[in-house]
């Protein structure tokens, strides 16, 4: 049975069954092993493998190897956040400054957090 691509999965241990575990619960999955597969893109940021519902990013590096980008790809890491995205809202008669312009009324400690797979290890699948 193959493993759809761009699906997302915890591994458990050293159980040999995978569970899918949604992005909007990787906060209860922090400082755990997990594996993505999904398309793997150089942004600015850095490393993103973009997921069907969210993206994680691969801690550490600043870009995929030479033809990864845009590729299936799955990696394995232990799953941290950063509070690390630049983010402000802008007031009124202020110039607008870098960084990513969010609503009024944004908790910017909240939005600022990106998953990352550290220690990450990682491979191209077939396309």
């Amino acid at each position: 049975m193959r493993i759809a691509t761009a699906s997302f999965f915890v591994l458990l241990g050293a159980c040999s069954q995978r569970e899918p575990v949604p992005a909007s619960r990787w906060e209860g999955q922090l400082g755990k092993e997990l594996t993505g597969e999904g398309v793997a893109y150089d942004v600015k940021l850095g490393a993103m493998l973009e997921l069907p519902d969210a993206v994680l990013w691969v801690d550490g590096i600043d870009a995929w190897p030479a033809g990864f980008n845009g590729k299936k790809v799955r990696a394995t890491g232990v799953l941290i956040v950063k509070g690390d995205l630049p983010l402000f809202v802008r007031k009124p008669d202020e110039p607008v400054r870098s960084g990513i312009e969010v609503p009024p009324g944004t908790d910017l400690e909240k939005a600022s957090r990106r998953y990352l797979l550290s220690k990450a290890k990682y491979s191209k699948l077939a396309d």
